[in-house]
């Protein structure tokens, strides 16, 4: 009767080893393509009509990012870069001078920005990134702070 209780102890312990081990080597996404804003899908927060190409090149450690934007008739295209290992990168875009960071936290990536834009304000952004299970949707939500506001947005993209 022991020796049954212990190998059964040692096979679930065994089992609980095997899918842990497994949860930890689960591959970080990556998010390289080019990926369509898909509007009905998201929360622009009130934004006027809105409709956006991101192309993505991602190999880790850095990921690049070119944004083709259009905003109620006003295109915009900008590109921004950052790492994925918590360093620090600084961009220019239109309306500001940002400095990003990225890291992973589990398979969701997690981007900082601090800057400020071109009328003095200070500007900070936290985006999570999160790939949906066929890659096909990326999911941009976004938590933006400026001196006198604050905006919370959802970007669904898919890709193209």
């Amino acid at each position: 009767m022991r020796i049954r209780s212990v190998t059964l102890s040692l096979a679930s312990t065994l089992t609980l080893f095997i899918c842990i081990s497994a949860a930890l080597a689960q591959e970080k996404p990556n998010f390289s393509g080019t990926w369509k804003l898909n509007p009905a899908k998201s929360d622009l927060a009130g934004l006027p009509p809105y409709s956006a190409i991101v192309r993505i090149d991602h190999k880790e450690l850095r990921i690049t990012s070119t944004y083709k934007v259009n905003i109620s008739g006003r295109e915009i295209e900008e590109t921004i870069t950052f790492t994925t290992d918590g360093s620090e990168t600084k961009n220019k875009t239109s309306d500001a001078e940002m400095t990003y960071k990225g890291r992973w936290e589990g398979l969701v990536m997690i981007r900082e920005a601090k800057g400020k834009m071109s009328n003095g304000m200070s500007l900070t952004r936290q985006d999570w990134w999160t790939l949906s299970k066929d890659g096909k949707e990326l999911t941009m939500r976004r938590h933006s702070s400026t001196d006198t506001a604050e905006e919370e947005v959802r970007f669904v993209l898919e890709k193209q």
